[in-house]
């Protein structure tokens, strides 16, 4: 794996326009980070706005995919994670967003004792209304998920912002449903 920029971003997308921009217009200015959008959305009027939206950026290293659906978010998933080019990445879906961009310059300071980081998140409702998740209640979760079998997400989505090293790249298991996100954070940490 080439390993181009410090961090390759990864947005799986389903009919969320804003969702997309919410995240990128947050990143663009980044100048050491990648941004992948991977959209199969079943709405083509949405999957030409966010095209045309990240194209007008002008930037090589934020790029579209329209993602031929499966039925299966996960298949989405994993075929973002095979795009990673940067030495960490994060799958960041289309209802989760950064709290700030701060995190980049801790990675980029530590980036040799760094192999996983957990950032406080904020993860937008259909109806709109923000939830915060602190990372404070994410890495107890995450201890105490190391010390049990599976268990129920407690975490936040399926990948809770979790800045990755790519050496530890996992793909999901697209054969589970409920466990999906647990059972890949147990492969991750143990």
């Amino acid at each position: 794996m080439m390993e181009n920029k410090l961090l390759s971003v990864l947005i799986p997308s389903f009919n969320s326009y804003q969702g997309v921009v919410t995240i990128v217009e947050l990143l663009k200015t980044r100048k050491e980070i990648e941004i992948i959008v991977s959209d199969d959305s079943t709405d083509i009027e949405i999957s030409h706005l966010i095209k045309s939206y990240l194209s007008k950026i002008g930037r090589s290293d934020i790029v579209y995919y329209k993602h031929k659906s499966t039925g299966n978010a996960v298949d989405n998933w994993n075929f973002l994670l095979s795009k990673v080019k940067g030495k960490f990445f994060v799958l960041a879906h289309h209802d989760e967003t950064f709290t700030n961009t701060l995190f980049i310059d801790t990675i980029e300071k530590y980036q040799d004792s760094i192999e996983l980081m957990i950032l406080p998140l904020k993860v937008q409702h259909a109806n709109g209304v923000y939830r915060s998740v602190k990372s404070l209640a994410q890495s107890l979760m995450i201890k105490l998920l190391r010390k049990s079998g599976l268990t129920l997400n407690f975490i936040g989505g399926p990948t809770a912002l979790l800045i990755v090293k790519s050496r530890h790249i996992n793909f999901f298991n697209r054969n589970l449903v409920f466990y999906v996100d647990t059972e890949w954070y147990r492969r991750l940490f143990l």
